[in-house]
Formats: structure tokens, sequence, C-alpha cells
């Protein structure tokens, strides 16, 4: 859970509405119709799936 805990504070200090993880691309976080990256890299399955 700690790999995630950056990204559900990032969601409750934008309030944002979904944190979006896809394979190849870098976690976003979701506010109406906005689509913000919240970090800088790619992610991977593998990373997903651990998360």
């Amino acid at each position: 859970m700690a790999r995630l805990d950056p990204f559900i504070d990032l969601i409750f200090k934008e309030g944002a509405e979904v944190l979006l993880l896809e394979t190849g691309a870098p976690a976003a976080i979701v506010k109406g119709d906005k689509i913000r990256p919240a970090m800088a890299r790619s992610l991977t399955t593998a990373q997903i799936a651990g998360a």
C-alpha cells in the first residue's frame, strides 16, 4: 500500500475523482474532464499489478 499512498494523498489534495493506471503511460489523476499526469515515467503491467 505504501506505493499508492502518495497518489492517494494527491487525489485528496487535488480533489480528483480517479487514479488512472495504464500500461505504457504515467499514472494520472482525473478531475472532471481533465487528466493530469501524476508522475513522469510510464508504468509497466508488473508495476500496476504490484501496486
